[in-house]
């Protein structure tokens, strides 16, 4: 399987290389102002030349201290895509994020997607989906503001990429599907070539991972009709990678086809290899897919038996990427795949299995911290080695020299008295016990060893589960609202986030569309990590069911049903018994800011009002976001009434689930925990979340000073009208 694909340029004006042309000559007649940074901007966007592009991005940006910011802006972000189009993604990070700004500051909307788009294509090189696709989010919702279909595709294709790596390809398909849908209503051929070649390269996925021959077909018939779109448009870049896929495509169909069609693929694939190679040796494109087309050339050797070739070339490939792991990282998973597979069908099992084991633990790696618990294994396994090597040389010398006194002892009692050969009986005897003595003490000291060793890699595995948790912690707090994004959107906030582990089960989400202002409060199925993985599901579902929805009719309990339909699709309930309880309980609030209006539906999770003194108790529904064959009514819209100095708290069930350390199986209780709110609501929050931490601490410790282990995910959100 080739490293996912790119779009660069996807959303770009639909000018053919002649036209290009004519711009290029037109450019010596154009007065260095407006006119010729346009016309620079159209050539670069267009042009199927990394170096030509890059050349017109210099003039343009020399160009752009004369004509204005926007076109620097727009110079960056030409310089982003040349970048990455050569692999070299920490410079296009800087590069975008540097044209983000500029645009940021003159409020260009369309440019500023285009920035978004760009900075998710390169993050989505380091493996970090959740950032890219938050990135990607952020462009829809923009785009969807400005109704703008074209890049709208171009952001749909890359959330299916998302997708196709988490290896959820239904989703996926239905991210270009809808692209599809908007491309063909516009009658933009390029862009439908791209959706093409985007569902095809997801069957192809599909194929690998399942061996579904329906899938493969499907592929095959999809990357055709991408091909022939882009050889009739003459877009060199888009043929070179189209042809990558589809020989990659080719060669997965060979192995399910007759013996006489098989050949016709694999030659077919060897002709797609060599049109990619000269288009991207023509337009300087090299750079940025080495990895793509090593990894075709070694499939290709594959496919054909040339074992002893192909190996040598992922062994290469495999040297580049090791040394070059900050552009490769994607890459390795693709090259471990490959020795794997032309280990097993050579035979060489024990080189397989060692392959097999890379493979393993770089889908379990999580950046610096893993590879250097890999590190620390690997020299502790190599100095084991040298170890037992050399017990090994001090055994067989020990045989050695038993073996000589055994001679001199025969010569000895052909030579010596009777008294000779009693010495003699006594001194083996001796040297019996000593010998027993000291292969006693071997044994307990291979056993310390063994111990020493066990403990030891007890320790790595620990450290390696740790460290990854404690990373997939900095992911989780990344993506929950920080205290600034609470404080500008709802004024000063309550906040107590207390996962019971590292990680939570807990989340709570925000967004504000024009003048509506959203929050919800969430508990997951369990907490810790199979807390933290549905609470990534749930916000991921919230921002795109949000993103896709007109504010002015849309209600809270809408947005709850289509949650409940999306998790219930995620997890393929009801078909996995293994998943049925598994779900989300939830309140979400829709505050109007103009009218002081607010929507309120909720899934097990109460809403609280303050006003005045008294508590408002808003109950929510009894359903669970799941599969509930007995509850799958529409959930409950409730509408509020809000006042100036109102208060609104949501919360999960921690704090009325907490035990006493004091009093044995006593839990705090949903009452108590209201009271202790309602009683402190006209305080400063901050002053409430002393009051609460220090009332829970509290609770949990006895006269003694024990205290008992907190029991769940604990979160409460404060707001005020």
């Amino acid at each position: 399987m080739s490293a996912l694909p790119r779009q660069l340029h996807a959303q770009a004006d639909k000018l053919s290389l002649e036209q290009v042309d004519s711009i290029i000559n037109l450019l010596p007649t154009l007065p260095d102002d407006s006119t010729k940074a346009y016309a620079l901007s159209l050539i670069c966007s267009n042009h199927p030349s990394a170096d030509s592009t890059l050349k017109y991005t210099q003039e343009l940006y020399s160009l752009s201290f004369k004509t204005g910011d926007k076109w620097l802006g727009m110079a960056y972000r030409y310089l982003c895509w040349y970048c990455q189009s050569t692999g070299d993604y920490e410079n296009a990070i800087n590069y975008g994020y540097k044209s983000l700004k500029i645009n940021d500051s003159l409020n260009l909307k369309n440019e500023i997607a285009l920035n978004y788009n760009a900075l998710g294509e390169c993050i989505v090189n380091f493996g970090d989906y959740t950032t890219a696709s938050d990135y990607f989010h952020r462009a829809l919702s923009i785009l969807t503001e400005t109704n703008n279909t074209t890049t709208i595709t171009y952001t749909y294709r890359n959330l299916g990429i998302i997708y196709i790596n988490y290896k959820l390809y239904d989703e996926a398909m239905s991210y270009f599907k809808e692209a599809m849908k908007i491309d063909i209503a516009n009658n933009n051929r390029r862009q439908l070539a791209l959706d093409y070649y985007y569902m095809a390269f997801t069957h192809l996925n599909h194929f690998e991972e399942q061996n579904d021959l329906a899938t493969i077909h499907e592929a095959k018939r999809l990357i055709e009709k991408s091909s022939r779109i882009f050889k009739e448009l003459n877009i060199e870049f888009h043929i070179m990678t189209t042809d990558l896929c589809q020989m990659h495509i080719y060669i997965d169909y060979a192995k399910v086809q007759k013996p006489t069609v098989k050949q016709q693929l694999i030659d077919s694939s060897l002709l797609l290899y060599n049109e990619a190679l000269n288009i991207a040796d023509k337009n300087g494109l090299m750079g940025g897919y080495i990895y793509d087309f090593d990894l075709c050339k070694a499939k290709y050797l594959m496919a054909t038996m040339q074992y002893d070739e192909c190996e040598k070339t992922l062994c290469e490939i495999e040297k580049k990427a090791t040394n070059d792991i900050a552009n490769a990282e994607s890459y390795l998973l693709h090259i471990y795949k490959s020795f794997v597979d032309i280990y097993t069908t050579t035979g060489n099992y024990k080189k397989a299995i060692e392959y097999q084991d890379k493979l393993s633990y770089t889908q379990k790696r999580n950046y610096d911290n893993e590879f250097l618990a890999k590190s620390i294994k690997s020299n502790a396994k190599d100095q084991f080695d040298i170890e037992m090597h050399n017990r090994d040389i001090e055994a067989k010398r020990q045989k050695i020299t038993y073996e000589e006194r055994k001679k001199q002892m025969r010569l000895g009692i052909f030579a010596i008295s009777l008294f000779t050969l009693l010495l003699t009986g006594l001194a083996f005897n001796i040297y019996r016990n000593n010998r027993r003595r000291h292969n006693s003490n071997k044994v307990l000291m291979r056993k310390r060893e063994n111990y020493k060793l066990q403990r030891s890699m007890l320790a790595n595995a620990n450290y390696e589960a740790t460290s990854s948790i404690v990373y997939a912690k900095s992911i989780q707090t990344a993506i929950i609202p920080t205290a600034k994004i609470m404080n500008s959107t709802f004024g000063d906030t309550l906040i107590i986030w207390n996962p019971v582990d590292i990680i939570s089960g807990d989340f709570y989400w925000t967004k504000q569309k024009g003048r509506y202002k959203m929050l919800a409060v969430a508990d997951c199925t369990g907490h810790g990590i199979p807390g933290a993985f549905m609470s990534m599901l749930g916000m991921t579902s919230l921002n795109d069911i949000v993103a896709a929805s007109n504010m002015e009719t849309t209600t809270a309990s809408g947005i709850l049903d289509k949650l409940r339909e999306k998790i219930i699709t995620a997890l393929r309930q009801p078909e996995s018994d293994q998943l049925s309880l598994d779900g989300i309980d939830i309140a979400l609030c829709i505050i109007d800011s103009q009218t002081l209006k607010m929507q309120y539906a909720g899934a097990y999770r109460p809403l609280l009002v303050v006003r005045n003194g008294d508590l408002l108790d808003y109950g929510p529904d009894k359903m669970h976001l799941c599969y509930e064959p007995r509850k799958s009514e529409p959930f409950t819209n409730r509408t509020v009434n809000l006042q100036p100095g109102d208060t609104i708290y949501l919360y999960t069930d921690g704090f009325s689930n907490q035990f006493s350390n004091e009093e044995r199986g006593m839990k705090y209780t949903s009452d108590r925990f209201k009271k202790l709110l309602r009683a402190n609501s006209d305080k400063p929050f901050a002053e409430q979340k002393t009051i609460i931490e220090e009332a829970m601490m509290k609770w949990r410790t006895s006269g003694l000073g024990q205290v008992c282990p907190q029991t769940d995910d604990q979160l409460l959100i404060g707001i005020r009208v």
